[in-house]
């Protein structure tokens, strides 16, 4: 196994009032970071148990696990480092907390849940409540997504139609690998026979027209955000884009060199190489390009950040999506910047978005 340098704390050397330099809140650009397969989003904790809120709050976090340590490198051990379990229960303390914030959204004031939200918020939001089993909002966030569609396969804008596409997808696959998905907690929530029929027409639909629209989307659009986002729901759909990937990393063009776009584009093109489909040559460029830009936003971090809470957040998912541990030192950045109810700004986007970095690199935790 190789062996990384990593050093929990924020190393990157930069001073303070370093700015992202585009300008662009990458939340405001509808850059929020949609991680849909999360690897492992399979709605199981490393015990495959139903992880709630409460057992969130009072989790141990394990006896094996990655050492961290300013001086030593990367490596397995029987004992976590004491700087690590601090941040490992901080990160569930962390979780439980947002989670909390989150039902208290959904409830509304007549004690019923309610699922008013957008498709990207939607989509988020089933990505967290899948990763942490929390089946009673997941699959009634997931039904109330599957009414968004259009008739046509869409879900609104390439954007929004990726982002439904990259969800289901997930969706689909746990339910693939589960079989019945009754809620073990007694809810009578469940997907049947027909609701997955359902939701596998729902997005086979999606796909297609995410496919109609490749012309608007592919090789040669100026537009990095519909590029990025059905790039990805296509890796997460199976379908491979050899071409495209290849585009994008020979143009890096000089608009796209911001944090939050260029995490983005990690994020597709690592869903797009783990299809295991690019050819020997093929593969070794796209993962040097990721490597080289991983490193550029490692040096382009400030404080522990990069600018705002959703471009770091967008940044996390994809340093961790593709394995990069120097993302760890953000974390205590992360908890810092934590409202006291649990959210992350108030914002309900942007507080899924913090769950699922910290559930994603739990993985250099353990």
């Amino acid at each position: 196994m190789s062996r990384q340098k990593v050093n929990i704390r924020d190393t990157d050397g930069q001073d303070a009032d370093g700015q992202d330099a585009d300008g662009q809140d990458a939340d405001g650009q509808d850059a929020d970071g949609q991680d849909a397969d999360s690897q492992d989003a399979d709605g199981q904790d490393t015990n495959g148990q139903d992880t709630d809120v409460q057992s969130l709050e009072s989790s141990d976090s394990g006896s094996d696990g990655y050492y961290f340590s300013e001086d030593s490198d990367l490596d397995f051990s029987r004992h976590l480092d004491e700087e690590v379990v601090e941040i490992s229960n901080q990160a569930f303390l962390s979780i439980g907390r947002s989670f909390s914030w989150i039902l208290s959204q959904i409830n509304g004031k007549d004690g019923k849940p309610h699922f008013d939200f957008s498709v990207k918020e939607l989509s988020n939001l089933i990505l967290c409540s899948l990763y942490w089993s929390k089946t009673p909002v997941f699959l009634p966030a997931t039904l109330t997504l599957l009414q968004k569609q259009n008739q046509n396969g869409s879900f609104g804008d390439i954007k929004d139609t990726a982002r439904a596409v990259s969800c289901l997808s997930v969706v689909q696959k746990y339910l693939s690998r589960a079989g019945s998905s009754s809620d073990s907690s007694g809810s009578d929530i469940y997907f049947d026979a027909a609701a997955q029929k359902n939701l596998q027409t729902s997005l086979q639909k999606a796909t297609d027209e995410l496919i109609t629209q490749k012309k608007n989307w592919a090789a040669g659009t100026d537009d990095i955000y519909d590029l990025v986002y059905a790039l990805a729901a296509t890796a997460d759909a199976g379908i491979f884009e050899p071409d495209v990937c290849l585009d994008v990393c020979r143009r890096d063009l000089l608009e796209w060199k911001f944090p939050g776009t260029t995490a983005l584009i990690l994020t597709a093109l690592q869903k797009q190489r783990e299809l295991r489909l690019f050819s020997g040559a093929e593969d070794l460029e796209v993962s040097e390009f990721i490597s080289r830009k991983s490193n550029w936003l490692i040096l382009e971090r400030r404080n522990g950040f990069w600018n705002s809470t959703a471009t770091s957040c967008l940044v996390l998912l994809a340093l961790s999506r593709v394995d990069n541990p120097a993302c760890v030192a953000s974390l205590p950045k992360l908890f810092s910047i934590q409202e006291k109810n649990g959210s992350f700004e108030n914002d309900f986007n942007k507080t899924c978005l913090a769950v699922l970095a910290q559930s994603h690199m739990s993985k250099f935790l353990y």
